[in-house]
């Protein structure tokens, strides 16, 4: 029995299909938006697993010190892998060692701020700042040739 005639049946393109090459200036090019998205969802894994890790870990005392836990754990974690989300945004070009150690430096400088200042909101800029410090040190740290493509 056939198939109905509503259904969309498949059909393989023919082989003489014209195919379309990158330029190197454009694949070597430092991506910015790839970085920022990447630098993203590197922040929210690191704060989603390493909050849970943290507050799992922390089973005595109250609720106040597990969510404290949970928060500075989330903290560290995102400290690694927002840089590596940065890194793999930028397809892996430039320096992965040195996008964390501007994030680590960057989120002790944070933290260091909020307990000194007692003011816990520097714990909210401080992700917006590790992405675009991770992004300026990759941008930075690729390799001259592109970085000299990505300029023309």
């Amino acid at each position: 029995m056939p198939a109905p005639a509503h259904f969309v049946t498949w059909r393989p393109l023919p082989a003489s299909t014209p195919t379309t090459t990158i330029p190197d200036s454009i694949r070597q090019a430092a991506n910015g938006s790839g970085m920022v998205l990447g630098g993203i969802a590197g922040m929210f894994a690191g704060y989603l697993v390493g909050g849970v890790i943290a507050a799992v870990a922390f089973d005595g005392g109250d609720d106040y010190d597990q969510l404290n836990a949970a928060v500075f754990g989330g903290l560290i974690a995102a400290t690694v892998t927002t840089p590596a989300g940065v890194h793999l945004g930028n397809r892996g070009r430039g320096n992965y060692l040195s996008d964390l150690l501007v994030s680590a430096a960057i989120g002790g400088i944070g933290v260091a701020l909020a307990t000194s200042t007692d003011n816990a909101a520097w714990l909210l800029v401080l992700p917006i700042g590790q992405i675009i410090g991770s992004a300026l040190m990759e941008a930075q740290s690729m390799p001259k040739e592109a970085r000299a493509d990505a300029s023309q």
